[in-house]
């Protein structure tokens, strides 16, 4: 918990869950004299008594606040595919027990079947003649929505459809919120170019504010944990063993938390995590329109995940995005996204993973499928020489000493300036500035 505000306060927290899910600390907590800019943890224990989604609805109550937060969470009674499913050839398999994967050479995504629905979503990696898990999507997206001015409610979304393709999978809910409002969503994942692609999509049959909605992948879950050789998230961390990201490392705090940039100080979009021989990373298209209008889906990375405590390492996309809705660092909106019926909100990205010694391979990877970008030249080649030439004939020139090798410089006869403009007379077409 986190204190905001200017004043101390002191909070009530009352946890209720359903049925079948026990609570077993005490339900009600008391945190006193949390004073501004201060941080507590709050933490229960729960256990369940079967597999299926559960509701938890938290009360927090003070002298200026009453609020209440409800969440639908799952409980998995499998977490591992079925030993049996990739090896059955194809790109589309299934087994037995209904779990069901896209599968290349050497890697695959696969759909652990539970009894309320696809999930956990495991990422494998073929390791000789054996299939080893690297990574974790505990659900197919997250979505948090705000319901009037004190209700907020969070979903952890697990279709329990699917439809079946030669190529491509698509999983497909319903779900109702606290005012009986509708919502539609679609998790679609095919082959594209030799890679694994996904796309994820909500729709609201009423008018609807959407803080958060998110797809998050948990490298080293069930594998390596929070190890690691190397982390990537280019513009940003180059991570090796033992270093954190947003530690304060190489830069000072504040300025060393960059879990949630401005989507413009990616340099490559993609996160990436090797481990040993094994890589993992997701993959996104900076260009793609989220809702139709808006491009740039943020990305938020920690590794390892010490955002939520966790022992793996967290690689996230969401929407609403930095800057306009949400502070850089954060992921909830401060401006909540206003959704209509006539729009949605997506997420696109590829989940890539390999035998690997660098975690440069998902910079190849991400060139191999998406390119290079392609910007127009601002000008041709004639007119930027004009314009270069101008620094050694005005801006460093002192006639008859010659040139300052920078602004404030004593001018010296350098030789190489001096090749540098007849190299460029002999392609310049104009009399006057040969």
């Amino acid at each position: 918990m986190y204190n905001s505000g200017g004043e101390s306060v002191d909070l009530e927290l009352r946890l209720i869950a359903d049925p079948g899910l026990s609570v077993e600390s005490p339900e009600k907590l008391i945190v006193r004299g949390l004073r501004p800019g201060e941080s507590r943890r709050v933490a229960w224990t729960l256990r369940a008594s079967d597999s299926r989604i559960y509701g938890l609805r938290l009360e927090v109550s003070s002298k200026f606040l009453n609020a209440s937060y409800t969440a639908k969470i799952p409980v998995f009674s499998r977490v591992l595919p079925d030993s049996a499913l990739l090896e059955a050839s194809g790109v589309i398999v299934s087994s037995l027990s209904g779990d069901i994967a896209v599968k290349l050479e050497n890697y695959a995504v696969c759909f652990v079947k539970n009894p309320f629905g696809y999930g956990p979503i495991v990422v494998m990696v073929r390791k000789e003649s054996k299939w080893i898990p690297v990574a974790v999507l505990t659900s197919h997206a997250l979505l948090t929505r705000i319901i009037g001015r004190e209700l907020v409610e969070k979903i952890y979304l697990i279709p329990g459809e699917v439809e079946v393709g030669d190529t491509q999978l698509k999983f497909t809910c319903v779900d109702v919120d606290s005012r009986g409002v509708g919502w539609v969503f679609e998790s679609c994942w095919k082959l594209l170019n030799e890679s694994i692609e996904s796309e994820v999509n909500i729709r609201s049959s009423e008018t609807s504010l959407v803080s958060h909605f998110s797809v998050t992948m948990y490298a080293g879950e069930l594998s390596f944990g929070s190890s690691k050789d190397e982390a990537l998230f280019p513009g940003l961390e180059w991570l090796v063993t033992g270093e954190n990201s947003s530690s304060t490392l190489d830069i000072a705090s504040p300025s060393n938390l960059r879990n949630a940039p401005h989507p413009l100080k990616v340099t490559v979009p993609l996160m990436a995590v090797r481990k040993n021989d094994v890589l993992v990373a997701i993959l996104w298209n900076p260009r793609y329109l989220w809702d139709g209008s808006h491009n740039m889906v943020s990305p938020e990375f920690a590794s390892p995940n010490w955002i939520e405590g966790q022992d793996n390492h967290m690689l996230r996309l969401f929407v609403p995005t930095v800057p306009d809705w949400v502070l850089e660092n954060e992921d909830e909106a401060f401006k909540p996204y206003k959704l209509t019926p006539d729009k949605h909100l997506s997420i696109s990205f590829i989940v890539y993973a390999a035998n690997s010694d660098t975690v440069l391979d998902a910079v190849k990877e991400r060139i191999r499928v998406y390119g290079l970008p392609k910007p127009v030249m601002p000008r041709s080649l004639v007119e930027e020489l004009r314009v270069s030439m101008k620094a050694y004939l005005r801006s460093l020139w002192s006639p008859g000493k010659g040139w300052s090798h920078a602004s404030g410089w004593k001018p010296q006869p350098y030789p190489g300036y001096a090749l540098l403009l007849w190299l460029t007379s002999l392609v310049e077409e104009n009399p006057s500035l040969r």
